[in-house]
This record gives C-alpha cells, structure tokens and sequence, in this order.
C-alpha cells in the first residue's frame, strides 16, 4: 500500500500500489493529485504527490466545481487544444449562434401555399355534383320514296250526307284508341297459343286471392285475339272456372265473360291442386300459369310432376307474397321448363291495379 498526505487538507491516504504513478481523489476535500511512482517511493524525496485538481474559491466569494482549476492544469499540460480553457479566464469569448438561412423562408410560403391549393382542389372534386353528360342521338337518314304512279280514278257509291249540326251544338269528342299491350301474367310474356290460370284459392292464401284473381283478368285483357285461355282455381270440393269445358280465344267477348262469372270467386278451406290439374292436362295447354300465396309441402312437387308425366306441357310459378321455401315451386319450373317467380304484396297489389 502506498501513504501519501493529501496536497491541500493534508489528510492521511492509502492508495493501492496498482495506482502508482497514476492520480488519486481526496476522499476529503476532493483535490485531484498524482500518486508516486515506484521511482519516486524509491526516493523518499519526491514522496509528495502533485496536485491536479483542487477545488477554490471563485471571486464572488462560492466555492468553484473544481473544473476551471482541471482546465488550467490542462491548458499548462499543453493539451489546450482539445478545446478545455478555463472559465474564469479573462479572454473568454461569447459563443454566437449561427446566422439563420433566410432563403429558405419563401420556398416554405411557396410550398404551403402549394399545398393549400391542392386541398381546395380535391375538395371542390369531392363536392361537386355528378357531371352532366351530354348524349348526341344520331338521326336517320330518311331516304326518299320512290314516286308511285298515278292512280287511276275510282267511282264511289254516293254516301248519304249527315244531316247539318245545329249551330252552338259541340263537336263529338273522338275516342282514343287504346293501345295493345303485350300479353303478360305478373310481369312475365306470353307469347305460347294458349296459356292456362291455375290459382290457388285456399284460405291458406287469402290475403293475395283477390289481387290475384285481378291480375288473372288484366292478363286475359292483354292477349292477343288468337291466343286460347282458360281461368281455374282449384280447390279440394268446386272450381271456379271460366271456360269450363274446353280454352277459348280471348275475344272481347270471352274476356267479359270470364270476368263476370269469376268476379264473385273466394277463397275458404284446404285445396288439392291434384283433380284440377288433371282437367287442365286434357285441354292439351301449351303452358301452365302456376299462383299460390300458401306454404307449400315439400310433396307438393311430387303430385304436380306425377300428374304431368311426358306431356309437353310448360309450367310457370309463382309465389305470391313470400319465397317458396319447401323448393317445390322451383323443382316444378325446372323440370317443365318454365320460369318461378316471387311476387311481392307490393308488386301483386300493382300488377291487379294497373297494365303488365
């Protein structure tokens, strides 16, 4: 172990041999010394340690941290350039801040503004209304008509001339013609020769009897004068029917038949879609009009196909007011080559009131 007095408060210190030659802090007053070589402990008397660190008293009369003295040892060692110089010297300069680079304030204005613009842009895209597009039709090109030779003048029959109208008296209004629409039954076409209204008129189904019953009528209205038809809604004990023996075509007064005798047709009780069917298939329709607004069982196919048999018949479904969900409807379209269809209680009130 190596014993040395502290160079400023004189204190007793032990300082391991390892430390020889090296500095050593006073555990006391804090001053920084060197500690003896072995040289020196071999010359009793160069035994005193050198101080590097002490801590004094600055001139406003506190105690200093100690580092304005390590720099001074450092500026005397030589080592001031590393940039350590004490901080109560007299030549301390004032360290200044870099100037600011002013040029780059108007390239951030110019981007902001950039920027400000772009928003308003994508802004007025985002709110504008739907651009108005405008569509050009093209005209066709009407060629001229040939020139027809002269006709040659045709005697007439004398008409018996109207007598004269009273003055005052106000002309008759002529009559519009109505047009003709397309044969449909609930939206779907009807273009087969003769065509077959199998309504369903069991209590089950009360609630889309009578709209359906109507639709029946403004579809018969819409056939053309060739077309044959026949309205039946089967039930388990009567049918209604018009015509009942045999399809018809739908003259005008054929139609106002049928709708007269059906007018007062209800619903009420179970129905078995069996019998009926089996009068329908000996008329020999070209297609079958499906309706019920019922729950079908899932056997409900099975009768209809079983009564069908190789015939050639096509047949379209419709589910009146809610989706069939036993699949009969639809395994009875497939397999007969028809359509099935969901009509709405929206849309059946609209087909009973209106054109289809």
């Amino acid at each position: 172990m190596i014993r040395l007095n502290c160079t400023n408060c004189n204190a007793l210190l032990t300082i391991d041999e390892a430390f020889a030659g090296g500095v050593c802090r006073c555990q006391h007053c804090g001053t920084i010394q060197t500690v003896p070589s072995t040289a020196e402990l071999a010359n009793p008397q160069s035994t005193g340690g050198k101080k590097l660190f002490e801590r004094k008293m600055r001139a406003d009369g506190t105690q200093g941290s100690g580092l304005d003295a390590l720099a001074e040892v450092l500026s005397s060692s030589g080592l001031s350039g590393s940039g350590l110089t004490s901080r109560t010297s007299s030549n301390k300069k004032g360290y200044s801040l870099p100037p600011k680079n002013t040029a780059m304030v108007p390239m951030l204005i110019a981007a902001v503004v950039v920027i400000i613009l772009l928003l308003c842009a994508v802004i007025y895209m985002a709110t504008r209304g739907p651009a108005i597009e405008t569509r050009v039709e093209e005209v066709p090109v009407v060629q001229p008509a040939p020139p027809t030779p002269a006709a040659q003048p045709v005697a007439t029959p004398a008409t018996p001339t109207a007598a004269p109208t009273p003055p005052g008296t106000p002309a008759a209004p002529t009559p519009a013609a109505k047009p003709k629409r397309s044969p449909k039954f609930l939206g779907l076409a009807i273009s087969e020769p003769s065509v077959v209204y199998l309504l369903d008129s069991s209590s089950a189904g009360q609630s889309t009897f009578e709209p359906m019953i109507q639709c029946s009528f403004r579809s018969i209205e819409s056939l053309e004068p060739t077309q044959k038809f026949q309205i039946l809604s089967w039930h388990s004990k009567v049918d209604f029917v018009y015509p009942p023996h045999a399809i018809l075509p739908a003259s005008p007064t054929n139609i106002n038949a049928a709708e007269n005798h059906l007018k007062d047709a209800y619903a009420s009780g179970p129905t078995d879609v069996a019998p009926s069917l089996k009068k329908v298939l000996t008329l020999h329709p070209a297609v079958i009009c499906l309706a019920t607004g019922k729950s079908l069982q899932p056997n409900f196919a099975d009768i209809v196909l079983t009564e069908v048999g190789d015939t050639n018949v096509i047949i379209h479904c419709f589910a009146l007011g809610q989706e069939d969900t036993s699949g009969a409807l639809q395994k009875i379209a497939q397999q007969t080559h028809g359509q099935y269809r969901i009509v709405t209680a929206e849309d059946l009130t609209m087909f009973s009131q209106s054109d289809q």
